[in-house]
């Protein structure tokens, strides 16, 4: 006997999905708007990546859309905070480079 049906379940797992597809949504806008990403720790996203991984392996396994869809979208957001914060992190180290050049 299951005490929520199977709709609401389905229902928990969309909204969970659509919960974790726009949490980043600040933090890639924050990151385009200054163009830094220095404080963005490595670390937390490698851990963040690997139980992506892991997530969208276990919902492939139980053949679940939701979980699937969900991790799959947060990894690629992460793969855009890793790309974003290497580009402007390393565009301030040419500017830094260029403004020390004299002639």
């Amino acid at each position: 006997m299951t005490v929520v049906p199977e709709y609401g379940i389905l229902l928990i797992g969309y909204a969970a999905t659509l919960l974790s597809m726009i949490y980043r949504f600040p933090q890639i806008y924050q990151l385009y708007k200054t163009k830094k990403g220095d404080d963005i720790s490595i670390a937390m996203i490698v851990i963040q990546q690997l139980s992506y991984i892991l997530a969208i392996l276990y919902g492939a396994l139980r053949i679940d859309y939701v979980y699937i869809t969900g991790s799959s979208i947060s990894f690629l957001q992460n793969v855009l905070i890793l790309y974003m914060r290497r580009k402007y992190s390393y565009a301030r180290v040419s500017e830094s480079s260029i403004g020390d050049c004299r002639v």
